[in-house]
């Protein structure tokens, strides 16, 4: 009886180190966040990004801005995981004309396997969209207004620095007055990671918020402003072929199409005005 209660309480303490060791291992091998303020390197020319920051395969870097100010080269790299990209990662990278000297800034995440043991979704990217509508109440969207839908897989890195694999989901609604839903779905268990709404953020959230923290205001600001970049891009065409139609038959039928298409494309022009003037003010 003694025996056995001692190799019980051994064992219990055996399980109990196992624990506490997967715990601390957990805790210690995570996603973390990198910063970086203004580092020099001295480069060569075949030299990447990914290289300069001593990250493996899996990472890399993908220039989504590029700019030449005064001789200098500016370039803005969004950060990927396995060719997703990661949430709230990038550096800005600025280079003389003619010089090996590249001085970085910005922020990105390393030890994300530690925390992804795959990434392939569970769920579809049409099952997290219905999750996205039923957040928001809506069952049945056959009779609802939902248009210019965005669903996009990404790397979802939240305040505890835990990456997920996620959907970035986005639609325009006039259910009940318009606006622009943002999510992030979790792409395995469905759980809202993060959302808000993109029409509210360009008109209120550019007013600094202290309590939310700047690269997550960021993150939001530039999902927002690439979501409004691609509607006007996505539209414009519309609006040619309503133009030409109205030019070709020159009936009221024609008319009134040309004339909502022209009002809806400066309405969209509006929208992606204020996410651009809400993007420079918080990248400043």
């Amino acid at each position: 009886m003694y025996l056995l209660f001692f190799l019980k309480s051994d064992y219990m303490k055996l399980i109990l180190a196992i624990v506490f060791y997967v715990g601390f291992i957990s805790s210690v091998f995570s996603a973390e966040r990198i910063e970086i303020n203004d580092s020099i390197f001295k480069i060569k020319e075949s030299m990447s990004i990914m290289s300069l920051l001593n990250l493996n395969d899996d990472y890399s870097f993908i220039s989504t801005l590029a700019l030449e100010v005064d001789g200098v080269k500016v370039n803005r790299h969004q950060e990927f995981y396995k060719s997703i990209p990661v949430y709230a990662a990038h550096v800005v990278s600025k280079q003389a004309i003619g010089s090996n000297i590249v001085r970085i800034s910005g922020g990105y995440i390393q030890g994300i396997e530690q925390d992804l043991i795959s990434t392939d979704p569970f769920l579809t990217g049409s099952a997290a969209f219905d999750i996205a509508l039923r957040h928001l109440g809506i069952v049945d969207d056959t009779n609802a207004i939902i248009e210019n839908k965005h669903n996009k897989l990404t790397i979802y890195i939240d305040s505890d620095l835990t990456a997920y694999l996620a959907y970035q989901i986005s639609f325009f609604t006039d259910i009940t007055g318009p606006s622009r839903p943002f999510f992030y779905i979790n792409a395995d268990t469905g759980e809202v990671l993060d959302n808000w709404d993109g029409l509210t953020h360009i008109t209120t959230s550019c007013a600094i918020d202290e309590n939310l923290d700047m690269k997550i205001l960021r993150s939001r600001t530039l999902a927002v402003l690439n979501a409004f970049f691609e509607e006007s891009f996505n539209y414009y065409p519309v609006l040619l072929e309503a133009t030409r139609n109205y030019n070709d038959d020159n009936n009221e039928d024609s008319r009134v199409n040309y004339e909502k298409s022209r009002i809806r494309y400066a309405v969209i022009l509006e929208r992606y005005s204020k996410a651009h003037k809400c993007a420079v003010k918080v990248m400043e």
